[in-house]
């Protein structure tokens, strides 16, 4: 972002640089609840690094899957690159990492296996930062 920005030459489309990153997240009601969703998205990525695409798992079998010391060390890394928790939790790591980056602009992705539980993530972000969600949420 800091050689784009240094690099940056102004033009009729856009006068000055704009910075942009993606952010996988879960945010729910409580850290235990948010930690449970992620568990679907741990197997899932896992999988595909091993070369095996499923169905997203629902949470109680990803909890359930015997995990060796080496993929729960591919799965630790993974979360690593990811935010999960509560809005109070959630809302300034995106902050900081909007900061270090030097972004104008996070977009948040969102993959539980439940439908409801997607929903209510994004309401809980916009929740957060003080914006409405969108209508149907």
């Amino acid at each position: 972002m800091a050689a784009y920005k240094a690099q940056f030459r102004p033009s009729s489309q856009l006068a000055a640089p704009q910075g942009s990153i993606g952010v996988f997240v879960i945010c729910a009601e409580s850290e235990e609840r948010a930690q449970y969703l992620a568990a679907s998205r741990d197997l899932s990525r896992l999988r595909q690094r091993q070369g095996t695409p499923m169905p997203f798992p629902p949470p109680e079998d990803a909890l359930a899957y015997p995990y060796t010391d080496i993929e729960r060390r591919v799965v630790a890394h993974h979360r690593r690159r990811q935010i999960v928790g509560t809005p109070e939790t959630v809302k300034p790591r995106l902050e900081a990492l909007a900061a270090s980056y030097g972004v104008d602009e996070i977009v948040v992705l969102t993959i539980t296996h439940d439908y409801a539980a997607r929903k209510r993530s994004y309401t809980l972000l916009a929740e957060a930062f003080g914006l409405a969600p969108p209508a149907g949420c």
